[in-house]
């Protein structure tokens, strides 16, 4: 198997080469321009004009100190909420598995199809995340959707 290679048309490289030689001169241009400002801005600047500039800067900063901190808590707090719904959620499951287990149990002499169930852990970073959450939780599972409206009370 040959391959080929297809040499661009000479009409494309007159075409880019136009266009480098465009974009140099522009660049140059841009760059002197850029540096005529710069030079007027350091003579006309003055020790008040920078610190009224410091200043503003210094208010821009701490106002985005804050909605740093605000965001951060926010994440850090939906994280325990996230966690706190998992969990909720497979409580609410392994309630059903005990269901269908105490009704076969019943019914047919004894027999069980998923065996006793254990919590989900729900600790991060050694915090109950229900807790922080001010979900509450109780297993094992009362069989009520009150946990899951627990969790909705947040967004109300």
């Amino acid at each position: 198997m040959s391959r080929s290679v297809r040499l661009p048309s000479p009409a494309l490289v007159v075409a880019l080469v136009a266009l480098f030689v465009a974009l140099s001169g522009g660049a140059a241009a841009g760059t002197a321009l850029v540096s005529r400002q710069a030079a007027s801005n350091a003579s006309a600047s003055s020790p008040a004009s920078l610190v009224r500039r410091v200043t503003a800067l210094e208010k821009k900063v701490n106002a985005l100190q804050k909605q740093s901190n605000l965001t951060q808590g926010a994440v850090g707090f939906l994280t325990f909420w996230s966690a706190c719904d998992v969990v909720t959620t497979a409580d609410a499951l392994q309630g059903t598995w005990q269901t269908i287990d105490e009704l076969s149990a019943a019914t047919q002499a004894g027999k069980t199809y998923f065996g006793p169930q254990t919590p989900v852990d729900d600790t991060i970073l050694g915090h109950h995340a229900c807790v922080v959450s001010r979900v509450g939780r109780m297993y094992p599972w009362p069989r009520t959707i009150g946990y899951f409206n627990n969790l909705l009370r947040v967004f109300r």
